[in-house]
């Protein structure tokens, strides 16, 4: 929430963003749509600089400086309240998630990111009292390529998920009930994340099943 306005995290860094680009002369705004993502903001700079490298920097200093502005929602703080959910995988790069955690069950949850196949969570599941929270997209970071900033971004860490995955997450996943919650990934991504966390055919019948809502 911004003053009376309320924006999705993702709407208000692409804002915070192209503030920071204004000054740039090789960009002109007119190439912008009027509410923009920040997968348009990141490939708007990339068409005039050919790489996107130095606005991971930029994005995780506009975290970093919104600290007080990026509070939980009343969604996600219900959903820390449930205190049997000790896993959570999100698809979103921002520490909301971890926060509410922290806020409704007073310790800090364990925080994990898909980078390679070394950020794994550990061995029988997740021990941490407040629950660990595993950022399958990236968590906010200066360093390139470690976080999805963009579609072409997406692509490349599902492609290296296929040869690299966290072998043991996927196996808690693939061994308890799943529910999904607030989806907004495209429906061919939605179902290769499934076909992965099962490791069978989607149509194969077992014990286990997902909901997705």
């Amino acid at each position: 929430k911004v003053g009376d306005q309320e924006l999705t995290v993702d709407r208000f860094v692409a804002r915070e963003l192209i503030k920071c680009l204004k000054q740039d002369d090789r960009l002109n705004l007119d190439d912008l749509p009027p509410t923009p993502s920040l997968n348009d903001v990141v490939v708007w700079y990339a068409r005039r600089h050919h790489s996107n490298d130095d606005l991971y920097p930029q994005i995780f200093q506009i975290f970093d400086a919104n600290r007080t502005v990026f509070s939980p929602p009343e969604a996600l703080r219900q959903l820390a309240a449930i205190e049997p959910l000790k896993l959570f995988v999100t698809t979103a790069i921002d520490p909301l998630l971890a926060r509410a955690l922290r806020d409704v069950r007073g310790a800090e949850p364990t925080v994990l990111s898909y980078a390679d196949a070394k950020n794994d969570i550990e061995a029988g599941g997740p021990r941490s009292a407040a629950g660990t929270v595993y950022h399958m997209l990236g968590l906010a970071s200066p360093i390139p390529n470690e976080v999805v900033i963009s579609d072409e971004d997406l692509l490349e860490f599902v492609s290296k998920m296929q040869t690299a995955p966290p072998k043991k997450l996927l196996d808690q996943l693939s061994s308890n009930y799943l529910l999904f919650l607030g989806g907004n990934l495209p429906d061919w991504l939605a179902r290769l994340f499934l076909r992965s966390v099962r490791g069978v055919r989607l149509s194969y019948k077992r014990k286990q099943y997902e909901i997705l809502a």
